[in-house]
């Protein structure tokens, strides 16, 4: 009922040229996962090959005078958007020329929300099973209960199954996907988490750097202030390294060798000291090379050098004893 209403075709329509033309994701408008390449790759031909199709059978549709012909066309067009997947949202968004597809569409909702509450200790009994008795129940009751709204979409009652056994698939399928993220403060994918197989995935995906950046988030993370094992009264932070602050006795060890440096300088001549400092930094932490102190003081190359070399000789012979 609700794809026989032309408006709807166009709202389709509409949302696979914003698809086409950039501002939409390919998994927003089409029910597939944006990694399932294969077949993404066999929809997207048939895509581009429906579109005009529907759009040719919408303005036929306008235009027929009997309701026999509106029918044939309506089938075709049900047809032709039955083979793109398109995602069921966009039929709720769409604009409705006839109230009665908006009413079943509501019904359609009610009804979906109130087999899924009446199956809920189905959700209760599965998660009990699977880790009864532990504090993680409530959690994966609310897991499996995504399960069961699931199974209410997908369920088909003419393939003479019971609902029971067909919900309770997809409600431990919910359930053991998020156990192995319980209790991480990183949560990696489902379709990732097997270590061969997610890095070669994401590698070709997203490339290696990316693939390492998410292969290090998934790995165990702790906390700060749990106790250390033996001492409970001493957590893990207080024995852990701050790389990003200086050793305190290496920072006194620089700044001791930095005074002694500079009182031994009083004993060299102006120029010898001014060499020496711009030579190796002593006063901004920058080091110039011999040319670059020529130009400064109008001196040659081999000049600077002697000077520098005449300096350090002297500083040898007055620091010895000192260090």
């Amino acid at each position: 009922m609700v794809l026989r209403d032309p408006n709807v075709v166009r709202y389709i329509i509409d949302q696979i040229h914003q698809w086409e033309s950039g501002p939409l994701r390919f998994d927003a408008v089409f029910d597939l996962a944006m990694n399932n390449t294969a077949v993404r790759k066999s929809l997207e031909p048939r895509v581009r090959a429906n579109v005009p199709t529907l759009q040719q059978l919408v303005a036929q549709l306008d235009t027929a005078e009997s309701s026999l012909e509106q029918r044939r066309l309506q089938n075709k067009i049900i047809r032709l958007i039955e083979e793109l997947s398109i995602r069921n949202r966009h039929f709720e968004n769409a604009p409705y020329a006839d109230p009665k597809a908006r009413w079943l569409l509501n019904t359609y909702r009610n009804l979906c929300s109130e087999m899924a509450s009446a199956n809920l200790r189905l959700v209760v009994s599965v998660a009990n099973k699977i880790c009864g008795g532990t504090p993680l129940l409530m959690d994966m009751i609310q897991e499996g209960s995504h399960g069961l709204m699931r199974a209410v979409i997908k369920f088909d009652y003419r393939r003479k199954i019971k609902f029971s056994t067909y919900a309770t698939l997809w409600i431990r399928q919910a359930i053991l996907s998020t156990l192995p993220n319980v209790n991480r403060n990183i949560r990696f994918p489902g379709h990732l988490r097997t270590h061969s197989a997610r890095q070669s995935l994401i590698e070709k995906e997203q490339g290696t750097y990316k693939a390492k950046s998410l292969i290090d988030a998934s790995k165990d993370t702790q906390s700060l202030d749990q106790p250390m094992e033996g001492d409970e009264t001493i957590a893990l932070a207080y024995l852990l390294k701050d790389h990003r602050k200086t050793n305190p006795h290496l920072l006194a060890e620089q700044r001791e060798a930095k005074q002694l440096i500079i009182s031994s300088l009083k004993a060299l001549s102006e120029r010898e000291r001014i060499v020496i400092s711009l030579r190796y930094g002593i006063d901004d932490g920058r080091d110039r090379s011999l040319i670059e102190i020529g130009r400064q003081l109008e001196l040659t190359r081999e000049r600077v050098r002697q000077i520098e070399k005449e300096a350090v000789q002297k500083l040898s012979i007055n620091m010895k004893g000192q260090i």
